[in-house]
């Protein structure tokens, strides 16, 4: 019997966060779905002994052959999946005890959704590696749920007008991460491209594959899981360290580390996060055939993302990086121009209008007695901080109760 649901984790030795998050799934209350873990570990023994011991049929591993890229993984698990929705989630990531019920409550009243999107809260360690102590963070907000316009949401993520901690919900949107695709979309997306994930930044790229061939997208507005803040992130220690770096490319692309480098937007500043998303989206767009797309990117926004990152990551003269590696940079030349321009931009986008609308509504609902949907989002910005666990089961069980107590949700 096809399940409703497939949660694919793609996994590479960390069967310690692995075993929470099989845990939160067994905790779904919905319970029609299958669990695929796509184990790519130097040693699959750990992984194995893992899922069997939930003594779950609804539970399977499947060993890769061989180490395989991070987004060969994932799209090895996606490809042994029966659901007729399929999500990926990271070994790192709980999902809340209702969040399958709340996901099923929508797509079952309306089939033609192809993607629909979730927003996620991060559970942060007193001392990793030596306590699982740590405390619950939500999200700041939760939202109106809506069905967004696919080709703005596309032309808005390639203008990066937007820093990507400042996206809220719609950094989440068109990702199969943090979401679930229908089986109709998989099966356009491997026709169209012959896979689901892209290369370096599987997680977070395949949202563009989504608003290409997807038909209809629902964002949900709230958040359904929790994730760990970690040092062992993947993506975090190939920008942090050279070498990292350079065997993640060399695993993920057919060419040199160097040639990778020529070929980013802004060469050679592979630790700014944005500007390898950039790098994948070229790559994407002309895979696809869509190269007319390519005139909606940014390029002067996306300099300032790039500069922004690199200022924040590293304590250094990034100016005097650029003026080392390319005197003439127009990168450098035109850095004030740029930064009014965007600035110019921000405040008369769509984006900021939503911002404050919402911002002025709030307000209100603050000095009136009211149960609405403003007066419920404030007292979310109220309960914004970080609560304290014993354990990261102590806190999907703070965040299912945390949800729960508003009633506009519809979440139980």
């Amino acid at each position: 019997m096809v399940p409703y649901f497939s949660v694919v984790i793609p996994t590479r030795n960390r069967p310690h966060f692995l075993k929470y998050a099989l845990i939160s799934l067994q905790k779904q209350s919905f319970e029609d779905f299958e669990v695929i873990v796509s184990d790519n570990s130097d040693d699959h023994q750990e992984a194995v002994t893992l899922v069997q011991g939930m003594n779950d049929p609804r539970f399977k591993v499947v060993c890769t052959p061989s180490v395989l890229s991070m987004s060969d993984n994932f799209n090895y698990g996606v490809s042994h999946a029966n659901g007729r929705y399929v999500s990926t989630i990271a070994d790192k990531t709980l999902l809340l005890p209702g969040a399958l019920e709340k996901v099923y409550s929508i797509v079952s009243k309306d089939p033609s959704i192809d993607v629909i999107n979730w927003l996620s809260d991060w559970y942060g360690f007193k001392d990793e590696g030596n306590s699982w102590e740590g405390f619950y963070m939500t999200q700041q907000d939760f939202y109106e749920p809506v069905i967004y316009d696919l080709e703005e949401e596309l032309k808005f993520r390639l203008s990066f007008l937007i820093k990507r901690t400042e996206l809220k919900r719609r950094y989440f949107r068109g990702q199969i991460y943090y979401g679930f695709y229908s089986r109709e979309l998989i099966e356009r997306i491997k026709q169209k491209v012959g896979k689901v994930f892209h290369d370096l930044n599987p997680d977070h790229t395949s949202l563009l594959f989504g608003f290409l061939y997807s038909k209809k997208s629902y964002d949900i507005g709230m958040s359904l899981s929790m994730m760990f803040v970690t040092k062992l992130s993947n993506g975090n220690k190939g920008q942090e360290s050279l070498e990292e770096g350079k065997k993640y490319i060399s695993q993920s692309l057919d060419c040199s580390f160097e040639k990778f480098l020529e070929n980013l937007p802004f060469p050679p500043f592979y630790q700014a996060i944005t500007n390898v998303i950039a790098y994948d989206f070229i790559q994407m767009l002309d895979l696809t055939g869509h190269t007319h797309l390519k005139k909606y990117i940014n390029y002067d926004n996306l300099s300032l993302r790039v500069l922004e990152e690199m200022q924040g990551r590293f304590p250094v003269d990034y100016k005097k990086v650029i003026l080392d590696t390319d005197p003439d940079s127009d990168l450098l030349k035109n850095l004030l121009i740029k930064k009014v321009q965007n600035a110019i931009s921000k405040t008369f986008s769509e984006f900021n209008r939503e911002e404050i609308r919402g911002n002025l509504l709030m307000s209100f609902a603050k000095y009136f007695q009211s149960t609405g949907l403003y007066a419920q989002k404030q007292r979310q910005r109220n309960a914004y901080f970080a609560q304290p666990c014993s354990d990261p089961l102590t806190g999907l069980e703070y965040g299912h109760t945390h949800y729960s107590q508003f009633p506009i949700l519809n979440y139980k």
